[in-house]
């Protein structure tokens, strides 16, 4: 989002049948000219698990402007009870449809996202949510690509 005037005009160069998902953690508002020409939002706010003050890592008034576009989906990292109980109560907090939104299990490794996904699945399913894979994870490990 900090690149907004420049992927607004590669989309413009892209024309209309080019299609787009933006995935943010919903902390800086798109512009009205690329709100309208992203198909899919993908918001990932960041939990307290992060790390981050509340201040700097949710911006409700912001991620109302993507719940508004109609087009966003809430992704939410959790790995423990305590993630989950505090995802589900943003969820509800910010008037989020529960059939756009996702956990995904948090995990750097394969053996970390095998050990978190049977927990992350039951609780996503407990609540009507749906869940993310972390397929990098899964394939390449913590590993960066070259």
């Amino acid at each position: 989002m900090l690149q907004q005037p420049g992927v607004t005009r590669v989309l413009e160069l892209l024309g209309p049948d080019f299609v787009v998902e933006v995935e943010t953690n919903g902390t800086l508002e798109p512009s009205p000219e690329l709100a309208a020409r992203v198909a899919q939002w993908n918001v990932s706010p960041k939990l307290a698990n992060s790390g981050n003050r509340e201040g700097l890592r949710l911006r409700p008034q912001v991620l109302a402007r993507y719940l508004a576009t109609g087009r966003a989906f809430l992704k939410l990292v959790v790995r423990d009870a305590s993630d989950t109980e505090e995802a589900a109560a943003l969820v509800t907090r910010l008037g989020w449809p529960t059939e756009r939104v996702l956990f995904m299990p948090e995990a750097r490794t394969p053996e970390e996202l095998t050990k978190r996904h049977d927990f992350v699945r039951a609780e996503s399913l407990a609540r009507g949510f749906g869940v993310s894979p972390r397929l990098h994870v899964e394939r390449f490990g913590g590993r960066r690509g070259t």
